[in-house]
């Protein structure tokens, strides 16, 4: 249980030795106030029921595609060389199949380690007029024969104009077309009703997204200091791996060369932490024996190299161009049965996500206090079905403010707040509660 006197910084309280995750970063798009609640009480995200069922229906999507293979590990070691062995077998699978999912990404921010996995990273293209209309605004602004014009499009999308606001951080000259082999980000949300959100309720989607790219671009360009991860997790890069792990990887299955699995390894801290197996071709699974592989890169250091040259392999980068599509994705599913309910397409924005970084690392360091919703027509919405509503300061300020205590406050606001302040209710901050 949380110290409710504890006056540090959200980062040195719940995340002093563990990495942020892109969770972390974008959950508090939806309210902060709400997520430091979470963090005070609980000390982390209380699972829900509607959350338990989302999981599992991410994993029937994984299944559909994979097969979980156990593998011993000793060491910490062991078990970090897991997840990178994984990566290294999810990029293959992708080359060979056009199509991979749950791939962990690692990134720094503000010297900060952020680990996440990727829902889906494929060759397909999930919103081909959504792409032409980006391409062909790229052949004008390339050809100068027309200005940018402001695109009428969803709510929830980034214009064309704010595309190419931050479209510098994607490829430095405009292409007049896509790389022949473009990569794509997608997200699975699952959701209780069957309609597909929009505008500001696309927020947190969003900001993972690009989150993702970045974190990917940059693991892809090398840009990521091992060492930080490494140090964190109190790992040893130069020590050899445990003879049960080399045994372990030997009993593989010579037609697979898969990504091995294993549980328990809390410090990976990703947003799901199911691990993952894709079988190659025959081909790459004489070329890859697993045991002859894990040999040859016996550490971490030596394997995390490894991953990066998968990595170049499969996803070029250069100082102006990248072939990770700025085309990103959320496809919604139906929480109960899976189903496909609607996808929403956005474009990667540069700028739009490093303000939104920096405005919530600040909050994590302490340097602001939490914030609560900000609208008073999207406050309506959120604040109803906030479990801490009733204890909630902010809303209270803002619902005075408007003048519309009857849309924000429940039938017992009033008595409520009045308890609380009788009781000496404390004003929630990002360094003391």
């Amino acid at each position: 249980q949380p110290d409710a006197n504890d006056t540090r910084s959200p980062i040195e309280r719940f995340r002093k030795h563990r990495a942020l995750t892109v969770t972390d970063l974008v959950t508090p798009a939806w309210c902060e106030l709400q997520y430091w609640y979470s963090l005070t009480k609980y000390g982390k995200i209380k699972r829900t029921p509607a959350m338990k069922q989302g999981s599992k229906i991410h994993k029937q999507i994984e299944e559909e595609t994979q097969i979980e293979v156990p593998v011993s590990t000793t060491t910490k070691e062991d078990r970090f060389g897991v997840n990178l062995w994984n990566m290294i077998q999810g990029l293959r699978a992708l080359r060979a199949t056009g199509l991979t999912r749950e791939l962990s990404v690692y990134g720094i921010v503000d010297g900060d380690v952020v680990v996440g996995k990727i829902d889906a990273v494929s060759y397909t293209c999930p919103d081909e007029k959504f792409e032409a209309e980006m391409l062909e605004m790229q052949e004008r602004a390339k050809n100068g024969g027309s200005k940018l014009k402001k695109e009428t499009l969803p709510a929830d999308q980034r214009t064309m104009t704010d595309f190419f606001r931050g479209q510098a951080a994607w490829s430095g000259t405009p292409a007049p077309r896509r790389p022949a082999r473009t990569i794509y980000l997608s997200d699975v949300k699952t959701r209780g009703s069957r309609t597909v959100p929009s505008g500001k309720m696309l927020k947190s989607t969003q900001m993972q997204l690009m989150l993702y790219r970045r974190f990917l671009n940059e693991l892809a360009a090398n840009e990521v200091e091992a060492h930080r991860i490494f140090d964190l997790y109190n790992l040893d890069a130069h020590a050899n791996f445990s003879d049960d792990f080399l045994a372990s990887m030997a009993k593989l299955h010579p037609g697979f060369s898969p990504p091995p699995s294993q549980s328990g390894f809390a410090a990976l801290e990703v947003d799901d932490a199911n691990d993952e197996m894709l079988p190659s071709t025959s081909q790459n699974a004489s070329e890859h024996d697993p045991l002859d592989e894990i040999l040859s890169h016996n550490t971490l250091s030596s394997l995390w190299s490894h991953m990066i040259a998968e990595l170049r392999l499969t996803i070029p980068v250069s100082p102006t161009s990248s072939c990770i599509s700025p085309l990103l994705t959320a496809e919604f599913r139906s929480a109960a049965t899976g189903s496909l309910i609607g996808r929403r397409s956005f474009a990667y924005d540069a700028e739009v996500l490093a303000e939104y970084v920096k405005s919530e690392m600040a909050w994590w360091r302490g340097e602001r206090e939490a914030q609560g919703v900000q609208d008073i027509e999207e406050a309506g919405y959120k604040c109803r079905i906030c479990k801490f509503a009733d204890i909630c300061t902010w809303r209270m300020e803002l619902a005075e403010k408007h003048g519309q205590k009857g849309k924000l406050r429940r039938s017992t606001i009033m008595d409520t707040a009045a308890t609380a302040q009788s009781q000496g209710s404390p004003v929630a901050k990002s360094g003391q509660s």
